[in-house]
């Protein structure tokens, strides 16, 4: 991004308009959004910050998202493929664990992410060869 221009009002960092659900469907002011090219936007502007927070950027603006659960959200895609909810490549497969709710989360190399795929059942043999056999293991309470 080019340097902010000097006659730019100045914009403050945006807090508790921005989310994303355990199942990765944003949401402004706490309502799922549905429109492609905003989507879109959060998509390819979401990242984190040295603190480990992670925001939306627009222009020069960070809007920061409230998380539910974990930042990100993994999926099967076209392919068989493992991508997370901005639609980038889910990393290498280390391990598995199932959270205290029962869900699947899968230990990768960019961290651990939530699996939400609704057809996992269907798709599990596949998943299971692409985690490389890796043992699924009971997270401690």
């Amino acid at each position: 991004m080019s340097p902010k221009p000097s006659d730019w009002p100045e914009s403050p960092h945006v807090y508790g308009y921005l989310g994303l659900d355990a199942r990765g469907q944003w949401l402004i002011k706490g309502e799922a959004i549905s429109r492609p090219s905003l989507i879109e936007h959060f998509q390819r502007h979401y990242q984190s910050d040295g603190e480990g927070r992670w925001f939306v950027q627009n222009g020069w603006q960070q809007a920061y998202v409230t998380l539910a659960y974990l930042p990100r959200v993994l999926r099967v895609a076209s392919g068989d493929t493992l991508m997370d909810h901005c639609q980038r490549p889910a990393g290498k497969v280390i391990g598995a664990a199932l959270d205290e709710t029962g869900a699947l989360v899968l230990d990768t190399s960019e961290g651990p992410v939530p699996f939400v795929d609704r057809s996992v059942s269907m798709k599990w043999p596949r998943l299971y060869s692409t985690m490389a056999c890796v043992r699924l293991t009971q997270s401690a309470s």
